[in-house]
């Protein structure tokens, strides 16, 4: 369910900066000319996504004379000489802006109206939604609204977008309120207004039926039927999404099975490979080792082999000189 939050009134008629809190149910009370039927007004303008005004005031069931115009700069009626007086009069901006809660998926999004509006009455505006809160700023730097440049380096922060034409933000707010129809906005527009209900026919076809001749009975049978059928499909995709969710959840869990093995392999292959070269370092310090000692070893064997031959040499020496002794003799 997409629920309405809060709204934002910057500019808007006699409200120079209002936020509005919103609860499943809100009673707009006041006396006459308090300003309920522009907050309604203000809200069906980012709803309906429509700058005409011809929906305006009609809450209030009085011929509606307001414009636009006349909300944006503040219009406080005609002295009759100087024609109509305005409350605000100098270049300014205007937000209007309704802050959604997405209740299933806890998210929020923000749609706004923003109109820069010139000291000769005439005005600019652009549309925008942002996947956030109202910021906490109320679209204020440094104590003062934002421009229009400024309003477009926070909407790219904000990975929003902004529109300029009516039918591309109607488009795109209507698929944020979850790929609704257009004749979801007629209906809206015919919801609002408040008018005494003296012809229930008339009632039922023009604001339950939302068809201008007789009703048909056949039709409505048959659209009752296959409202019955799509509720039946739905009952089954239902079941089949249950189902989905289960063979995900199982699949989650074989996944996460699958990763533990993996790791534990992993962690084995790694703990053997460590051994491995825990293994060939001993080795090869006992290569290292072996090799010194070999070194060691033939050096004393040369060393033997050299006093051997002197040995040898000595008794060789020793043995001529017997031999020339026994011929003297």
């Amino acid at each position: 369910m997409k629920k309405l939050e809060r709204m934002l009134l910057m500019n808007w008629h006699n409200f120079s900066l209002q936020v509005i809190p919103f609860e499943m149910i809100t009673f707009l009370t006041g006396k006459n000319s308090s300003g309920k039927s522009t907050i309604i007004d203000a809200m069906q303008l980012v709803l309906l996504g429509d700058t005409s005004g011809t929906f305006f005031n009609k809450a209030a069931n009085q011929k509606s004379t307001r414009t636009l115009q006349s909300y944006l700069f503040g219009e406080q009626g005609d002295d009759g000489e100087a024609g109509f007086m305005y409350k605000r009069s100098d270049h300014f901006m205007t937000y209007v802006a309704l802050e959604f809660h997405d209740t299933e998926l806890n998210s929020y999004f923000t749609a706004s109206f923003a109109a820069e509006c010139y000291k000769d009455r005439s005005f600019s505006h652009m549309w925008f939604i942002v996947p956030e809160k109202l910021p906490s700023s109320l679209f204020h730097v440094n104590d003062v609204p934002m421009n229009r440049e400024q309003l477009k380096d926070y909407i790219r922060q904000a990975s929003g977008e902004w529109y300029q034409s009516n039918r591309e933000y109607r488009a795109a707010l209507l698929a944020r309120e979850g790929a609704m129809k257009e004749k979801y906005l007629s209906l809206l527009r015919k919801a609002v207004p408040f008018t005494p209900m003296n012809d229930i026919t008339r009632f039922i076809t023009e604001y339950i039926c939302d068809v201008e001749s007789e009703i048909d009975v056949m039709a409505m049978q048959s659209d009752i039927r296959k409202y019955t059928e799509l509720e039946h499909d739905a009952e089954i995709m239902k079941s089949r999404i249950t189902r989905l969710e289960e063979i995900g959840k199982s699949d989650e869990s074989y996944q996460g099975a699958k990763e533990i093995l993996r790791l534990q392999q992993y962690i084995a292959a790694r703990a053997a490979a460590d051994d491995t070269e825990h293994a060939i370092e001993e080795n090869r310090a006992l290569l290292e080792k072996l090799s010194e000692e070999n070194s060691r070893n033939s050096e004393n064997l040369r060393l033997l082999e050299a006093e051997i031959e002197e040995l040898n040499d000595e008794i060789e020496k020793l043995r001529r000189e017997l031999y020339s002794s026994d011929e003297k003799k």
